[in-house]
């Protein structure tokens, strides 16, 4: 069942195969009509005139033979008109060819029947109550000259679907550039312009959708415009509030607008740096620096917090260059997130590093809810939060993991969350390539 299953499959992710399956059957499926509408809708009188003449041309070759027959004018016959004869006589049994054609293993008298048309059966006519005689009017001495002509006409046949398959492949090439266009697309390149191969429908839907793709950008680029320009002018009355803060008793009034104040400038930090990292390498200031000692900073950090972070395994040193405040940031953000939705009476989270021919991996693990699956692909999208377990309470705007894989990606690696067995998520940040390590030997810390 495998074979048929991965088939049909992959037959239904491809239009150009279902066309060419469609054109296929259709071909058949006319033939069958056609061959049927021949063959059972022909008038009844020209059936009849047709057996009339069938009748008279088996007389005219039974007199031609002889009753008793001439075995040897019977075989010139055969070969003459190339067909298939067989004479039964209470005296001797004779056949032109081999029995196979007369569908009969040696039946002792051969019984008469009424002629069909194209039958496969051998007609029978006795012109006497002892001498019996079959013709097989199919049969053909050069079996040979059939088969090529059968072949013939398989290739002709061949041929014409081949141009047909091609011409479908043809038309639908714009579906094919529509759908790479959209694969790219859907890895944030809205750059993408798909080009018109034609000015039918589908040239038209790819017009269509060039215009949706600037219009689109157009957004996007003036809600950018507006996130920054309201950061920008954020700055200055927050100034303002927290010399005045300056001034005011100590309270718990005053940490709580302390906490929004902080809350505020790290929202606008986050958008002003997500604006800078979108444009090239955001001026990243790249210098040699030992990764372990950065994450065993940035976790002590987290000394005081519930539940405890902790790395795993003593870390491996290794020097790569990379912008040190940029990746702190990161790491940052991706433990805020693991501390904020986990319970202060959860497992520890963990933190480790791996090193590889393929780069250097460093793996976050919490205890806390997950995430649900299908919100899974836009937990990377600016400003989205993931419902139920990111609430108000727990505070955040959804710009944390966001900015934390455009640093990664700043620095040519990548970020990857994905949910645990049973419990939690992996946040995986990894240099690809290690293009730019320079020592990755030591002691362990």
């Amino acid at each position: 069942m495998t074979g048929p299953v991965k088939f049909f499959g992959w037959i239904g992710r491809s239009i150009l195969l279902k066309l060419g399956l469609i054109l296929l059957l259709s071909g058949l499926l006319v033939n069958l009509i056609v061959t049927a509408f021949v063959f059972y809708q022909m008038p009844r009188h020209m059936r009849t005139v047709m057996h009339k003449n069938i009748d008279a041309y088996l007389d005219y070759l039974i007199a031609d033979i002889g009753v008793p027959p001439d075995t040897l004018r019977a075989a010139n016959l055969s070969r003459e008109l190339s067909i298939g004869i067989r004479i039964e006589t209470p005296r001797f049994s004779w056949t032109s060819a081999t029995e196979e054609i007369f569908q009969s293993k040696k039946p002792h008298i051969l019984q008469p029947h009424r002629p069909r048309i194209f039958s496969r059966m051998p007609l029978v006519r006795s012109p006497n109550d002892s001498t019996h005689f079959a013709f097989n009017i199919r049969f053909v001495h050069r079996e040979d000259a059939g088969s090529a002509r059968h072949l013939v006409l398989l290739m002709v046949l061949t041929c014409v679907f081949i141009l047909h398959f091609w011409l479908i492949k043809k038309i639908l090439r714009p579906v094919k550039q529509l759908s790479a266009g959209v694969s790219r697309i859907s890895t944030g390149n809205l750059e993408q312009k798909i080009p018109k191969l034609s000015n039918d429908e589908l040239g038209r839907l790819t017009d269509g959708f060039n215009l949706m793709m600037i219009n689109i950008r157009q957004r996007i680029l003036a809600r950018d415009q507006l996130l920054l320009d309201v950061s920008h002018e954020l700055r200055s009355p927050l100034t303002r509030i927290k010399i005045a803060l300056e001034f005011m008793p100590e309270s718990d009034k005053k940490a709580d607008i302390q906490n929004d104040v902080r809350e505020i400038e790290k929202m606008i930090t986050e958008i002003l740096e997500t604006e800078r990292l979108s444009h090239g390498h955001g001026g990243l200031v790249l210098e040699p620096t030992d990764i372990s000692k950065l994450i065993k900073s940035v976790v002590a950090e987290y000394k005081d917090r519930k539940p405890a972070i902790k790395i795993q395994k003593p870390l491996q040193p290794a020097v790569i260059k990379l912008d040190s405040e940029r990746i702190r940031m990161a790491i940052r953000n991706v433990l805020d997130n693991a501390v904020k939705y986990s319970e202060p009476g959860d497992e520890n989270i963990t933190l480790s590093l791996e090193k590889s021919g393929k780069g250097i991996h460093i793996f976050i693990v919490d205890s806390g809810p997950g995430i649900p699956a299908e919100q899974m692909p836009y937990i990377f999208e600016p400003f989205y939060r993931v419902d139920g377990s990111r609430s108000r309470k727990k505070g955040g705007y959804g710009l944390g993991l966001s900015l934390s894989r455009k640093i990664m990606r700043a620095h040519g690696g990548d970020m990857e969350i994905k949910n645990n067995p049973g419990r939690g998520v992996t946040v995986i940040l990894f240099f690809e390539g290690n293009g730019n390590e320079e020592s990755t030997t030591g002691a362990g810390l």
